[in-house]
């Protein structure tokens, strides 16, 4: 195949795969499926970066207070993505950079795959496998998350190191450890990888420049934006390695200290089942090429190692499209001796789509998963009643909608102390399968424990119902606005009856999920 057809070619599926996947991105917000937990709580910090405060305050948080960003995270590449937000703020820039930057990534590794393998038809192999992923899929639909953004800074590193663009390598290396705390490990093995393919100097630079910023991130970076607390995923409330230790230290001497419960741990199913799906999506077959898997590693032992069954899903989530980038990499790479890796490559990303992708042609998936109705058009109503500067309890699922506000919580921390109250008592999900977050009505709806098969809104309205300091201002389609401080403009009966009407029609849905769920979907995200 010529050159320019080939690149014209890959060029056009990365831009089709963009478009269509950017559109059902958009479709997933406007039906009201993206989360406040995530788009939301992504869109208030960039939003506050944009006006000029670099600690990026988020009132979302489970800990019932308010906090940096930056002490939950170290998303310092917020700061950059704040200046987009000066001229279009809005969440829906955030989903099409974490669809961009998922076909970035798919355009470094045809770049990585051109060095290899020269102008040939088996260059695209793998950059369409990659796109047809189903964990990037979900990675570039799941909300905004900075770990796609990462991925295609680090794809493209690896790209520069192979073409000999050592500064450019240097400069994508740099921006990609500001993406996320855990990039620094990703970077440790980076400079493995360098270090092994003879490149010694390199590797061990990068190595150490990771270590170093890893350790002033979280001695230094992260105390000063946390009040003197370390980053919130490995200590106190959100610690995810709770069962080994607290903190960075904590943790590892945890693991240091009782290495036959860590082999328990990682080998349970729960763990096991992420590493053996890499396995077979096309690290088995890339075993030749061994030395660019080690930056998939921390991502995957990070992962596998917390006590949280969602960090270890295999679908629905968005952890996996680092590990992804560098499984399909090892695969080019391994394919300069072995063209049948690619062709493994291929058959197992072909079974593995059609079985697990969240786009409409996954067995799991449907077109009513991303229908746009009901939509924000149901919300506004609402919207009109809610002053800008009040403070809002928002249901999980509407909260990305009014998140550029000082002040919005989720059920049920701080809704008792808010000035308003908003939730939707719908299942917008569509069919759920049982493998998606966006079809879950108990994920979208809210992650705190409700009454089954009720998720926890529910209760929340028929207490706000009773309670004598609420008012019920709106209710309309499923959506009930309260107020403590507005008239009521909904008499109390109207606001019961169509609150028992709701859970009817609820509870109907609900049993058509059960219908639509699949057995064997369980094993991969409980």
């Amino acid at each position: 195949m010529p050159t320019v057809t080939l690149r014209r070619a890959v060029f056009a599926a990365a831009a089709v795969w963009t478009l269509f996947v950017g559109s059902l991105a958009l479709a997933e917000h406007r039906g009201l499926r993206t989360q406040m937990h995530d788009l939301g709580n992504a869109d208030q910090a960039i939003w506050d970066a944009s006006r000029g405060h670099l600690s990026m305050i988020q009132t979302n948080t489970d800990q019932g207070r308010p906090g940096s960003r930056l002490g939950i995270h170290g998303n310092y590449v917020f700061w950059a993505l704040a200046l987009p937000y000066r001229l279009w703020p809005h969440p829906e820039l955030l989903l099409w950079i974490s669809v961009l930057a998922c076909a970035a990534a798919g355009l470094g590794i045809f770049a990585f795959a051109r060095l290899k393998l020269g102008d040939s038809p088996w260059a695209a192999v793998a950059p369409l496998a990659f796109l047809l992923s189903p964990m990037v899929q979900d990675a570039a639909l799941y909300d905004f998350h900075v770990v796609t953004v990462a991925a295609a800074l680090l794809t493209w590193t690896v790209v520069a190191f192979e073409s000999g663009r050592t500064r450019t390598a240097w400069v994508l290396l740099a921006l990609a450890l500001l993406c996320n705390e855990d990039v620094a490990l990703v970077g440790i093995m980076l400079g493995a990888w360098l270090a092994l393919t003879g490149r010694r100097r390199e590797g061990a630079i990068a190595a150490a420049a990771s270590l170093c910023y890893w350790l002033l991130l979280l001695g230094v970076l992260t105390p000063a934006f946390n009040q003197g607390r370390g980053l919130e995923k490995l200590s106190g409330h959100g610690n995810r390695y709770s069962w080994l230790g607290e903190g960075a230290a904590g943790i590892a001497l945890g693991a240091v200290a009782h290495p036959l419960r860590v082999l328990e741990h990682l080998f349970a199913w729960r763990s096991a089942r992420v590493p053996l799906y890499l396995l077979l999506s096309g690290g088995a077959a890339a075993v030749a090429a061994w030395p660019l898997l080690l930056p998939a590693l921390p991502q995957v032992l990070q992962a596998c190692l917390s006590d949280l069954p969602f960090n270890t899903r295999l679908s629905g989530t968005y952890y996996w499209v680092v590990a992804e980038s560098f499984v399909v990499l090892s695969c080019v790479a391994a394919a300069q001796r072995r063209r049948w890796v690619l062709v493994a490559l291929a058959a197992a990303t072909a079974v593995l789509t059609l079985l697990l992708s969240p786009l409409p042609y996954g067995i799991g998936a449907s077109w009513a998963n991303f229908a746009t109705s009901p939509g924000e058009e149901v919300l506004a109503a609402a919207a009109r009643e809610i002053p800008e500067a009040a403070s809002l309890c928002a249901q999980n699922n509407l909260g990305a909608h009014f998140s550029q506000r000082r002040a919005i919580h989720p059920p049920p921390v701080l809704c008792t102390t808010a000035q308003y109250a908003l939730f939707h008592l719908r299942d917008v999900g569509g069919p759920d399968s049982g493998l998606f977050v966006h079809s879950d009505p108990q994920y979208l709806m809210g992650l705190a424990e409700g009454t089954p098969p009720l998720p926890m809104p529910f209760a929340m309205v028929r207490d706000l119902l009773l309670s004598p300091r609420w008012k019920l201002v709106v209710q309309q389609d499923g959506v009930y606005l309260f107020s403590r401080d507005a008239p009521r403009q909904v008499p109390l009966e109207a606001g019961v009856r169509a609150y028992n009407q709701d859970v009817e029609r609820f509870e109907a849905a609900a049993r058509e999920n059960a219908q639509a769920r699949l057995g064997w979907a369980r094993a991969l995200v409980e």
